[in-house]
């Protein structure tokens, strides 16, 4: 009977995926702001409201039926939360009639339709998509400022993955509209994989070329890094200290910045 529905279950999420439609570039005039599903029974819209110019209401209507808010996933950040504006501007897809997923540079949002939440509507640190499937590599985004006590070296990221086939599709991880208590225990990162870096990272991760395993620069107790992790587990597969001149403008920003990459790059062709 457990294989039975292993089977029934498998087939379901491949029926699911086989019905995804292509990458959407964002709808041609903003002022449209609404995402019709493939059987075009569900719309999701953004209604701006006149009394409150710079705030949008992000509604989700099925059928004839009167639209509903959509919830938003809590965040323990006020600017790693995605907003509300980014969306028309996003190329999106549909996958199945369940879930619209938005792609636009460091953001990335997921609306689980069931539900009418959002599993995911971050902005990241980093946000890299995978050459040729659709799942990310992500840094969080760093909620401290060097006016707030940026001391490098006392500082972890945390690296995750969001992979659309495998951990979003996870509806279950979140609580039923009627349970209003476990909204605020349910967070983004409940749908993706992730772990705790030992220190900083000093350069944005990119994938090596085979696309298997993914490379950064780490600073940890004052040492420099090459780090390479396993691009589906997130496991740390290899770490060689190596001799890097790290400018100091680069430590002492909390934003994750570019210019270490070439040398990243050539570290890789060794």
């Amino acid at each position: 009977m457990k294989t039975l529905i292993s089977i029934i279950a498998i087939l379901s999420i491949a029926t699911l995926l086989r019905s995804q439609t292509e990458w959407m570039d964002p709808p041609d005039h903003y002022s449209l702001r609404r995402w019709e599903s493939p059987d075009k029974k569900t719309i999701f819209f953004i209604k701006r409201d006149l009394k409150k110019p710079y705030l949008n209401d992000m509604l989700l209507q099925h059928g004839n039926e009167k639209p509903v808010e959509v919830k938003n996933i809590e965040t323990d950040l006020s600017k790693e939360h995605g907003g509300h504006g980014w969306f028309p501007a996003a190329r999106y897809k549909w996958l199945g009639e369940r879930f619209l997923v938005f792609d636009r540079g460091d953001n990335l949002g997921v609306l689980d339709v069931g539900q009418a939440r959002f599993l995911i509507n971050n902005h990241f640190e980093s946000l890299l998509r995978h050459p040729k499937e659709d799942k990310w590599i992500f840094v969080r985004y760093r909620g401290t400022y060097r006016h707030g006590g940026w001391e490098p070296d006392d500082f972890s990221d945390t690296l995750g993955l969001i992979a659309l086939a495998s951990e979003v599709l996870k509806p279950e991880k979140v609580a039923p509209l009627s349970d209003k208590e476990g909204f605020a225990d349910a967070t983004f990162l409940d749908h993706c994989k992730w772990i705790k870096l030992d220190g900083l990272m000093i350069s944005p991760p990119t994938w090596t070329k085979d696309s298997a395993e993914i490379a950064f620069l780490q600073r940890i107790n004052g040492k420099t890094y090459l780090c390479l992790h396993d691009g589906k587990t997130l496991k740390e597969n290899k770490k060689t200290e190596v001799q890097v001149d790290v400018p100091r403008e680069i430590l002492e920003s909390p934003a994750l910045v570019d210019d270490l990459k070439p040398k990243v790059e050539s570290l890789l062709k060794k």
